[in-house]
């Protein structure tokens, strides 16, 4: 059993590095939906049909629902990000993945900022962020949710619970 467990694991961190490296938009989206990070569909509050994914924004996709019928013509669109802690941020969802990736690697602040591209308060931020998650100063349950997601692929170690 803890066997089946580790090879999960093993294949969760490894389709987590593809998904980050190589994979697009939509694949990183749906990896987010599957661990509840954000919603895997929305009702149209107009014609309560389900809205559907639609390319667009800087994550890629949006939800959007469009009725050209007389009698309920509309046209409405939603953020895939409303509702989470996503949208805390403008960082595309993959940097903001990507960054929390390497906070649980340890990686240095000089590589993070040069491989992602993002100003360097930004992994300071993602950094403070997580301290104040791991303390329960953080009452965003949509954040806890994101980072136990993480935390399923890369635990962290007993060196991350000593730092504050």
């Amino acid at each position: 059993m803890a066997c089946e467990r580790k090879l999960l694991e093993s294949e969760a961190t490894i389709g987590f590095f593809v998904l980050l490296g190589t994979k697009g938009k939509k694949e990183t989206l749906e990896w987010c939906m599957k661990a509840n990070l954000i919603a895997s569909r929305y009702e149209c509050p107009r014609c309560k049909k389900n809205m559907r994914l639609q390319k667009r924004t800087v994550d890629g996709y949006e939800w959007r629902c469009r009725n050209q019928s007389k009698d309920n013509r509309h046209d409405i669109v939603r953020s895939v990000r409303k509702g989470t802690w996503f949208s805390e941020s403008k960082l595309a969802i993959t940097i903001i993945l990507r960054l929390t990736r390497y906070w649980f690697g340890k990686s240095m602040n000089a590589f993070v900022v040069n491989d992602l591209k993002v100003n360097k308060n930004m992994t300071k931020l993602i950094r403070h962020m997580w301290r104040q998650s791991n303390d329960h100063k953080l009452v965003n349950e949509n954040f806890h949710k994101f980072l136990a997601s993480i935390a399923r692929v890369y635990p962290p170690t007993d060196h991350d619970e000593m730092q504050v």
